[in-house]
């Protein structure tokens, strides 16, 4: 990136409507210089005659891959804009992200799990490699998964979801205001405080509207089920900011761009493969897990071998590929 800055930068690629495969003109002619600066389609597919091909398509989802976005093959807005970043910016990124792996300790574990929040990605390293990648969902801009790294010890098939006060608060006090049958719908039952020991109570038996953002003494809490917030199973690694990686009914939303959706806690696209990789070392196999997750009742199984796990910011990176992203 430093070559390609002092030669002047990439070219400017003009707004317009979204280019795709079989167009031609100077937009294509500029787009196609623009990707060969960058090493993201071969030197042949300047020849101006063969206007936007099969390679130049092959060399927008290349560049798409690298830049996080939909690797469709067409020339949108987001496309545009990644492509019109100047290269200076790219240059003060790398930086930026160098410095970040220079905080890191030398050796993070072997094994260890990494959550790159931006990427939406969880990583299962080896002895350096990569040797599995899934796709999570991170904490929205309000409520943002924190930079942390940390020992995972247990997982917890079936789990209960004891409902943190913030969002008993802010998220469950509303819908059950709007409509009385909520928790009742979701399985949530309703006890008088924190304690263990806590009296269950009737949720018909509250007055809600004498609640509010600022005034909730009740304790909140989800029982297993296919609608459970935590999904079947949650991976606990204690903490201080109270953050685990679990499972989730929301499958769809794995298929968004943009994936920061929940209250800070990491959710992962393949838990059972997740689980399925920390126990094999204790004898677990895939009927087991299933028999484990089909008896619906909550059980928590330690493991024998701590992994480390962390949760890192990074923004850019070198892939298996050798690929900057």
């Amino acid at each position: 990136y430093g070559r390609i800055h002092r030669a002047g930068g990439w070219p400017t690629v003009a707004a317009g409507p979204t280019l795709r495969k079989g167009d031609e003109g100077p937009r294509v002619d500029t787009l196609k210089r623009r990707l060969r600066i960058t090493g993201d389609g071969p030197v042949d597919m300047l020849m101006p005659a063969a206007g936007y091909d099969d390679h130049v398509e092959a060399a927008v989802k290349n560049f798409q891959q690298r830049h996080g976005l939909r690797a469709d093959g067409f020339v949108g807005k987001h496309t545009l804009a990644e492509l019109n970043v100047p290269v200076e910016e790219r240059i003060n990124r790398l930086k930026l992200n160098m410095e970040r792996w220079r905080w890191f300790p030398d050796n993070l574990g072997d094994p260890h799990l990494m959550v790159n929040i931006p990427a939406f990605e969880l990583s299962v390293m080896e002895a350096d490699p990569r040797i599995d990648r899934m796709r999570t969902i991170v904490g929205r801009k309000k409520r943002q998964t924190p930079i942390m790294s940390g020992t995972m010890t247990y997982l917890e098939f079936n789990p209960y979801w004891n409902i943190p006060q913030k969002i008993a608060r802010k998220d469950i006090l509303p819908k059950v205001i709007r409509n009385p049958e909520y928790l009742t719908r979701q399985g949530i039952k309703v006890f008088d405080n924190w304690d263990d020991q806590a009296p269950e109570l009737n949720p018909e038996a509250i007055a809600w509207d004498n609640l509010s953002e600022h005034y909730f003494p009740y304790r909140l809490r989800q029982d297993p089920s296919g609608f459970n917030a935590l999904g079947r199973v949650k991976f606990m690694f204690p903490n201080h900011y109270s953050i685990y990686i679990h499972d989730t009914p929301g499958k769809s939303l794995f298929n968004r761009q943009g994936r920061s959706f929940s209250s800070g806690c990491v959710r992962v696209e393949a838990p059972m493969a997740l689980a399925q990789y920390l126990l094999t070392r204790q004898g677990w196999n895939h009927e087991r897990l299933q028999t484990v997750v089909a008896r619906g009742q909550r059980q928590t199984v330690v493991l024998d071998d701590p992994i480390p796990v962390h949760l890192v910011y990074f923004t850019a990176w070198v892939d298996e590929a050798g690929r900057v992203n």
